[in-house]
């Protein structure tokens, strides 16, 4: 992490209340006929837009006592662009575990060492 001061007050354009977007991600049991399958099960995705939140803190608390694994984003206001831009707050794909580790991700080393044991849980290679 870098910080750096800043001399001047750059920005032109603030959202006040902007609009977020959470990934819970499920691990499926995997069905008894597959349990010889060397292959990972998929991780499935259920995905929610949170509006109206006072601030982010509210809605880390909200996904985090649900008590499933989870990535935070905020969107981005796009100019008629097809989909819609975020950007990642909180949280850890687990989907992408095969190439990227959860500590790269996670600031807080504590999580990221229970991420790897949720993701090795599930019968995933990390």
């Amino acid at each position: 992490m870098q910080i750096s001061s800043l001399d001047t007050y750059d920005v032109s354009d603030e959202v006040t209340f902007p609009v977020y977007r959470v990934t819970f991600w499920l691990a499926p049991k995997r069905p008894s006929a597959l349990e010889s399958s060397p292959y990972p099960m998929a991780f499935n995705a259920e995905r929610y837009r949170v509006t109206g939140a006072r601030d982010v803190h509210e809605v880390l608390k909200w996904a985090t006592n649900d008590g499933r694994h989870y990535e935070l984003f905020i969107e981005l206001p796009t100019d008629g662009a097809d989909g819609v831009g975020v950007v990642r707050l909180a949280g850890f794909n687990p989907a992408t575990a095969a190439y990227a580790r959860p500590a790269d991700y996670l600031s807080d080393a504590t999580l990221a060492a229970s991420t790897v044991a949720w993701i090795r849980a599930q019968e995933h290679d990390i």
